[in-house]
């Protein structure tokens, strides 16, 4: 038997694969028309952090949308950890795919041919299975893969029957789980919730996000300028481009990132706007502005990493930095135009 569910290969978002992957279900399930709606009171907040794994990333507590009832999921551990309760799970596994679910684990990849390259290491990771190919003995999946003349690409794979049962085998973890993730088709979209959707852009621009910012066991990192959010979480990103060591290489990951969340509040402006009949060319086209901005400083940031030119550092930090005063700009009139609605 063969089954392959819909996803979407290149989401709007894509830099780290628990965003990537329920942006690509629902693009591929609903489309843009259901995904724009969705995202006006989502992923507006951002955060540094100093001290974890990955450094910035856009905050959003219900990235599978399941608060909206877009998504709904349940779970499954292995009682325990040997190749019996493996192969029960993944047949399980395989009849929700046949349902139509998709199956998130955390296999080792280190195990998984196309992800480790011939290189010998062990590190559980995030994995989507969307599919499966009895004729071939694969499932599919997807994620940042080296392909010829791209280092790390986001695209879709395949893993053998046989390296997935032992990728889970061999987890790090000492359990192995698996999250079923079902869409609900006939979900009813909820209405703009305009008063909530200011308020984060409020805190966004205040560089705030409460639930974080309120937390006593927080407050010495917060104090010490290592956990911070929003346009200081930005701010920081500029200052950690021009301080890279000599030779060292920019992490393309929290470039990307700043990239996708200009993307974002473009898309979700000019959806706004739309929706309550704001006729402003104007404001619409600043917002393109510090999103094509943040291309350009991609583009760079590319350059900079293949040449090691030391004065494009500088550049492209200073390019952030203006581009993150605009959208300050930008945004403060945006809430002026949606405040009287």
């Amino acid at each position: 038997m063969n089954k392959i569910l819909p996803l979407e290969t290149s989401p709007i978002i894509k830099t780290y694969v628990n965003h990537a992957y329920p942006f690509g279900i629902i693009e591929a399930n609903f489309g843009e028309t259901v995904l724009l709606p969705l995202i006006c009171n989502k992923y507006i907040n951002c955060i540094y952090s100093k001290n974890d794994r990955n450094k910035f990333y856009i905050s959003e507590t219900d990235s599978w949308f399941e608060q909206a009832g877009v998504i709904t999921h349940q779970s499954l551990m292995c009682k325990e950890k040997n190749m019996e309760c493996v192969r029960e799970a993944i047949e399980e596994a395989r009849q929700r795919i046949i349902k139509g679910e998709y199956v998130l684990s955390s296999p080792n990849e280190g195990k998984i041919s196309a992800i480790n390259q011939g290189r010998t290491y062990d590190f559980d990771h995030e994995c989507l299975i969307y599919g499966f190919n009895d004729d071939e003995r694969f499932y599919q999946s997807i994620d940042y893969i080296r392909i010829p003349g791209r280092e790390n690409y986001y695209a879709p794979y395949k893993i053998t029957y046989d390296e997935y049962e032992d990728a889970l085998l061999h987890v790090q973890n000492c359990v192995v789980e698996f999250l079923f993730f079902k869409v609900n088709k006939d979900f009813v979209l909820p209405g703009i919730d305009l008063k909530n959707i200011l308020t984060l852009f409020r805190q966004y621009l205040d560089s705030d996000i409460p639930e974080f910012s309120t937390r006593d066991d927080l407050r010495a990192i917060i104090d010490a300028g290592e956990l911070k959010f929003g346009v200081s979480a930005w701010d920081e990103l500029a200052d950690y481009i021009e301080n890279i060591d000599v030779g060292k290489t920019i992490d393309m990951r929290y470039v990307r990132s700043y990239m996708e969340h200009k993307c974002l509040m473009e898309k979700r402006i000019a959806y706004l706007f739309n929706y309550y009949g704001i006729a402003n060319l104007s404001a619409i086209g600043d917002t393109s502005k510090i999103y094509h901005e943040s291309q350009t400083i991609m583009a760079l940031s590319i350059k900079y990493n293949i040449t090691k030119n030391t004065t494009l550092l500088k550049m492209i930090s200073d390019k952030i930095r203006l581009n993150n005063y605009n959208e300050i700009e930008c945004l403060s009139k945006t809430i002026d135009y949606l405040s009287i609605f």
